[in-house]
């Protein structure tokens, strides 16, 4: 009866399982292309050679490791010669996971901490974020979850810091895998939380259905199966594929099993194994027939619960995990004692401890292992160490030559630019002495018209609305520039003076004048100021460029009073910096004319010109209100001539603001 038991397994078995073939084409057109370039461009070692190594290698990572390593390492090498530091943190990160699947740990960690630094050195935040994550999945991996945790810690601080929402997201996904890892899993379940948030916000729909997933997973640890439940539904609803929701369903089914609902696990169990038999997704194959067998020992249907252990064992056995196998040979000690088998229960239960004995000595091994990759790593960090100490050396040495070579060229340049301006001055002076003797024969043959000048300016003041004390300043101003033997401000005075005059004589002719002519004769008067005062006070003219000042007229003569009133009142008794500016504009039937200063202000200006003596009263300002007043009598206009005291933030006088509104008169 036994036997035929037995035969009955075995039969089933050479029925129910197979393999199916996923493998990889050997060439398809995007690597034929590939290939192209790659024969085309290698002579040049450009960067579109660079460019194919890398997408070559990162194409052969699920098809050829070793091809893909090569790749990659010669990417790293060009990379480095030409200077590319984003491809090179590529290449770099790409042989670093292949050394990883190869539990090579040391070189992984190696590669994927030089990427680290290319990455800061190119201050490219998502290669520096790649870098810690991958370093903290191999330390994950060695089962150093201090180590860990510490770079997921700066890649979390670094996502933070420049606001990447999804990185987070994905950083703590990691998290909480590395805390279920470590049986935390109140902690692991806020972080999956903390991901699945965003995750919803972008209705990231598969990452949501693989948080919510291993959200589910994490309450089905705690035993708490009714939220697992909950979870894990949610999961299965946002797989837009039913063959993405393997893991899910078959955590549905542990859930229906754990609460002896054995119909329903049935059910998800199945369709879960069926789509990984299709996929060759082994692991997922064992889990799924592991519960199955279980389901059909708890209903005592022993053959079959037999059946699918065995076919557990075949998929255990192709996988490289000694755990696995492990659990595959507890379960058939299992089943075959539910069976009544108990020779072959026991048999398979030596099995189960040999198995238990290999994971005690893998582990064993891989603790050594890692020990031993963290003094080869500490050993690279000493060697990048002191390979940094001699780089920064030898740099040292190349800034200091280079420091000694400018030296050298500036002490020349030095040199060679002060006899250039010896000599430039020795030809200044040559000239500057024939233009002097120049001017000086100039000056000679106009000193005895200034007297005659002096006479025709004393008839023509009144009706030029000009300051008789302006114009006897200025000549005495030349009279002492030639009495002290300075010809060549006395000339460039008179000059300016003159053109003055011409101006004044040629406004005093007529009664109007182009605006154009008098903004020139305004600008002239300035300079005037400006040289007899030395330079005192600054000036701006600012003049609207939608104003047609060839086309309008206004009252020859009519601004300027009120400029000489700012400076002699306002600015002159000032202390400090000396500010004028004037501002021309058109204002609908007006322009209007802004003049400000930054000087004492009115009420010091009047005090001032109170405890003055013998001084008669200017009225240059009065007949020129006059004259405003009779033109807007004339053309029936408003006009105006508003004052504004200026004051600072601390309430002391700032200035005086003059606003004049003159009616416009065409051509």
């Amino acid at each position: 009866m036994r036997t035929f038991f037995l035969s009955i397994i075995i039969f089933s078995i050479s029925f129910l399982f197979a393999q199916k073939d996923h493998g990889f084409q050997d060439k398809d057109k995007e690597l034929d292309s590939l290939y192209q370039i790659l024969e085309k461009h290698k002579p040049l070692q450009d960067t579109i050679y660079l460019n194919a190594l890398v997408e070559m290698g990162i194409r052969l990572q699920r098809m050829d490791l070793e091809k893909s390593t090569s790749y990659f390492e010669e990417a790293i090498g060009l990379g480095r010669a030409l200077g590319n530091l984003k491809k090179l943190c590529t290449s770099l990160l790409g042989v670093g996971i292949n050394y990883g699947r190869q539990d090579n740990y040391a070189e992984a960690i190696s590669n994927f901490r030089e990427a680290l630094q290319v990455a800061q050195q190119n201050n490219n935040a998502d290669d520096k974020g790649s870098s810690l994550i991958n370093l903290g999945i191999v330390y994950k991996r060695m089962g150093e979850y201090p180590t860990s945790i510490s770079y997921y810690t700066q890649a979390l601080v670094l996502y933070d810091s420049i606001g990447d929402e999804n990185g987070l997201a994905h950083i703590y996904g990691n998290l909480g895998i590395l805390s279920n890892m470590m049986e935390e899993h109140d902690k692991a379940l806020e972080y999956y939380d903390k991901a699945l948030g965003w995750y919803r916000s972008q209705n990231n729909k598969q990452k949501m259905a693989l948080t919510l997933n291993n959200i589910g997973e994490g309450y089905l640890l705690k035993k708490e199966f009714n939220k697992a439940m909950e979870y894990l539904k949610m999961a299965l609803e946002n797989y837009d594929l039913p063959k993405e929701s393997i893991v899910a369903r078959i955590n549905i089914g542990q859930v229906h099993y754990e609460r002896k609902e054995y119909s329903k696990a049935e059910s998800f169990l199945k369709s879960a194994l069926k789509d990984a038999e299709e996929l060759g997704f082994l692991q997922n194959q064992s889990t799924a027939l592991r519960y199955l067998s279980k389901i059909r020992s708890e209903q005592g249907n022993h053959t079959q619960s037999v059946t699918m252990a065995l076919r557990n064992k075949i998929v255990a056995d192709s996988v490289a995990s000694f755990n696995q196998k492990a659990e595959a040979e507890k379960l058939l000690a299992d089943v075959y004692e539910k069976a009544g088998y108990l020779e072959a229960s026991l048999e398979h239960l030596k099995k189960y401890n040999s198995w238990q004995d290999s994971i005690f000595n893998e582990n064993k091994t891989k603790s050594y292992q890692n020990q031993q990759v963290m003094m080869e790593v500490h050993e690279k960090d000493k060697q990048l160490e002191t390979q940094a100490m001699q780089v920064e050396f030898l740099n040292g040495r190349v800034l200091l030559e280079n420091r000694w070579k400018w030296s050298l060229f500036l002490a020349s340049l030095f040199l060679l630019i002060a006899g250039l301006l010896y000599y430039q001055k020795y030809k200044e002076r040559h000239r500057y002495s024939n233009v002097l003797e120049f001017k000086n024969r100039v000056i000679t043959e106009q000193k005895e018209q200034i007297e005659e000048i002096n006479l025709q300016l004393e008839k023509r003041m009144l009706r030029a609305q000009m300051n008789p004390h302006f114009i006897f300043n200025s000549l005495s101003s030349i009279q002492y520039l030639i009495n002290t033997d300075d010809k060549e401000s006395a000339l460039h005075y008179l000059s300016i003076f003159s053109k003055m005059l011409r101006q004044v004589l040629e406004t005093s002719i007529n009664t109007n004048m182009v605006l154009k002519d008098e903004v020139e004769l305004i600008k002239t008067y300035l300079e005037l100021e400006a040289l007899r005062f030395e330079k005192n006070f600054s000036y701006k003219i600012h003049v609207d460029e939608k104003l047609d000042v060839e086309s309008h007229e206004i009252p020859g003569m009519i601004i300027q009073p009120f400029v000489e009133n700012a400076i002699l009142h306002g600015l002159m008794p000032k202390e400090g910096k000396k500010e004028l500016t004037i501002d021309i504009q058109e204002n609908g039937p007006h322009i209007q004319c802004t003049i400000t200063d930054n000087g004492i202000g009115r009420e010091a200006a009047k005090r001032i010109n109170d405890h003055k003596k013998g001084k008669s009263r200017s009225r240059g300002i009065s007949v020129t209100q006059q004259r405003i007043a009779l033109l807007a009598k004339k053309y029936g206009l408003e006009t105006e001539i508003k004052y504004t005291d200026l004051f600072d933030d601390q309430g002391k006088s700032a200035g005086t603001t003059v606003e004049i509104r003159i009616p416009k008169q065409g051509l």
